[in-house]
């Protein structure tokens, strides 16, 4: 393997992150402010075209399950699988929004039934807010989401396996303007997207480490200290760094299948405890919500940009998903060798929507039916925080000895494979190269960004907070959208291309 760093693709990004944290630390509040501006400005000029890109992806992962391309074997005819179906699924869905989904699927409903937006004059902490808020997480958790990593995944593994096109983003815009233009627009892409994905992904590190020290302090009462967070850091990067250092099927293959087993248990533990009938009840309702609303639900921000929550809830995590979306795609794209696309569709878009629609409906459900009874968990959310309002909830069950350390452990399998994969898609696109299925960057690239990545969340945690972190985070969204929209018409144009080359075929049998 002819194997060489792209310079031009680490240093660049590297160089940003750096600077991004010594303004933090010497003049955080100016900083932060000039962050916050520019993120406002994002988010106003922008708002409808996220809200619209995501009702598209999802329109386009409908196409491309129904379209006769479907049947392309990715890597062609002849390639096998370097997964079993199963293994690539687990690995699908605990390298997308699994380790988010644990801890927002407790916390985010108490957010909508307690602050529902104003202009639809609901009553918080009624059956209308209830209501709202189930709908609301089917939006944020299921379809979209996973849209918004499928097309770019599908497109990227089309070009770089069927068409030998380079192990780079620019592979997803080849079709519109061409290989030459392609090849040296190249390393440009790739340092935007790196530099645009490390604020999100420390961002999740960061989320998941608070978590996890909280989590900590509930069962032994060990106060939640920078040093308690710095360990908890240690830790994961120690362990995504050591598991992504191992190759592609092999430490976040064995880290997807504990992953999936763990989450199987917690969530038949707490189905079994829960209003079983409750919760089926506010599911349903939800779903069916859900579905009528799609639309209009998915536009809130575009349709009434005179209040925040639109922004702040459905465009922020539209924003910050598309940071995550290029480089997870490249991830999911080189996985998915010797699978049809109609079956990367499945696996990557369909199952996993499916089996965070069930998981909202035992968590959301059960949160919003014990927020409806009590009203307690409300008031541990303004007066404590998220972190505390998740823990008083699963105290709240017979086994909560049990399930708060299982949620734990989970949790911290989910930041790990995630980690690991994101890591490893990073690493990969420093190397110019890397031309097969099994070809990996070096392990001393993989550390690097590992540490990097691990240093910025706990800086940045410890000066500016999570808020600092997730504004940084949020900016990654423009140039994602602006990869999604590439995405989205090269989609289009491998569609046409596709249509006309079967057009030929046809009438080269008919002049045979």
């Amino acid at each position: 393997m002819d194997r060489k760093v792209r310079w031009f693709v680490v240093i660049p990004p590297s160089i940003l992150i750096v600077l991004s944290v010594l303004l933090n630390i010497f003049i955080p509040d100016t900083f932060l402010e000039i962050v916050n501006i520019v993120n406002n400005k994002i988010l106003n000029i922008f708002g409808k075209t996220f809200s619209y890109m995501g009702i598209i992806m999802f329109l386009l992962c409908i196409i491309l399950y129904f379209h006769p391309i479907s049947n392309i074997r990715i890597g062609g005819n002849n390639a096998k699988p370097i997964l079993k179906k199963h293994t690539w699924f687990g690995i699908a869905l605990c390298t997308s929004v699994a380790a988010g989904v644990l801890f927002w699927a407790i916390a985010e409903p108490l957010y909508h039934m307690t602050a529902p937006p104003t202009f639809l004059g609901i009553e918080p902490n009624s059956k209308e807010s209830a209501l709202f808020a189930m709908s609301t997480m089917f939006l944020h958790w299921c379809f979209t989401p996973y849209a918004l990593y499928t097309v770019p995944a599908i497109v990227f593994a089309y070009m770089y396996y069927n068409k030998k096109k380079s192990n780079s983003l620019s592979s997803i815009v080849t079709p519109l303007i061409g290989d030459k233009l392609s090849n040296k627009l190249s390393p440009h892409i790739d340092a935007l997207a790196l530099y645009t994905l490390i604020p999100g992904m420390a961002s999740s590190l960061a989320t998941g480490i608070l978590t996890i020290s909280g989590g900590i302090n509930y069962v032994t009462d060990i106060p939640i200290t920078n040093m308690m967070i710095f360990i908890v850091m240690v830790v994961i990067v120690s362990m995504f760094i050591v598991s992504c250092t191992t190759g592609l099927t092999n430490g976040i293959k064995k880290l997807s299948n504990l992953n999936i087993v763990m989450f199987g248990i917690l969530i038949v533990i707490v189905f079994l405890f829960t209003d079983k009938a409750g919760v089926i009840k506010i599911g349903s309702n939800g779903f069916i919500s859900y579905i009528s609303d799609f639309l209009g639900n998915s536009t809130l921000a575009a349709t009434h940009p005179e209040d925040g929550w639109g922004k702040s809830w459905t465009v922020f995590y539209w924003c910050n998903w598309m940071a995550w979306a290029p480089i997870t795609a490249l991830f999911l794209g080189r996985i998915s060798y010797g699978y049809t696309i109609r079956e990367a569709v499945v696996v990557n878009f369909i199952a996993p929507a499916l089996c965070a629609i069930v998981w909202i409906t035992v968590f959301s459900g059960s949160v919003i039916n014990m927020q409806l009874e009590k009203q307690i968990l409300g008031n541990v959310l303004t007066n404590n925080g998220a972190e505390a309002a998740i823990f008083k909830f699963l105290e709240a069950f017979p086994m909560a000895g049990l399930i708060i350390p299982l949620f734990i452990g989970v949790l911290f399998i989910s930041l790990v494979t995630a980690c690991d994969s994101t890591t490893a898609s990073m690493s990969n696109l420093c190397y110019s190269g890397i031309n097969k299925v099994d070809d990996e960057a070096g392990i001393k690239m993989k550390i690097f960004w590992g540490i990097l990545i691990g240093l910025l969340g706990f800086i940045m945690l410890s000066t500016s907070g999570i808020d600092g972190i997730k504004i940084l985070s949020n900016i990654g969204g423009l140039p994602g959208l602006i990869i999604q929209i590439v995405t989205a018409l090269s989609v289009i144009k491998i569609l046409v291309m596709f249509n006309k080359d079967k057009k030929r075929e046809k009438l080269k049998d008919k002049v045979s």
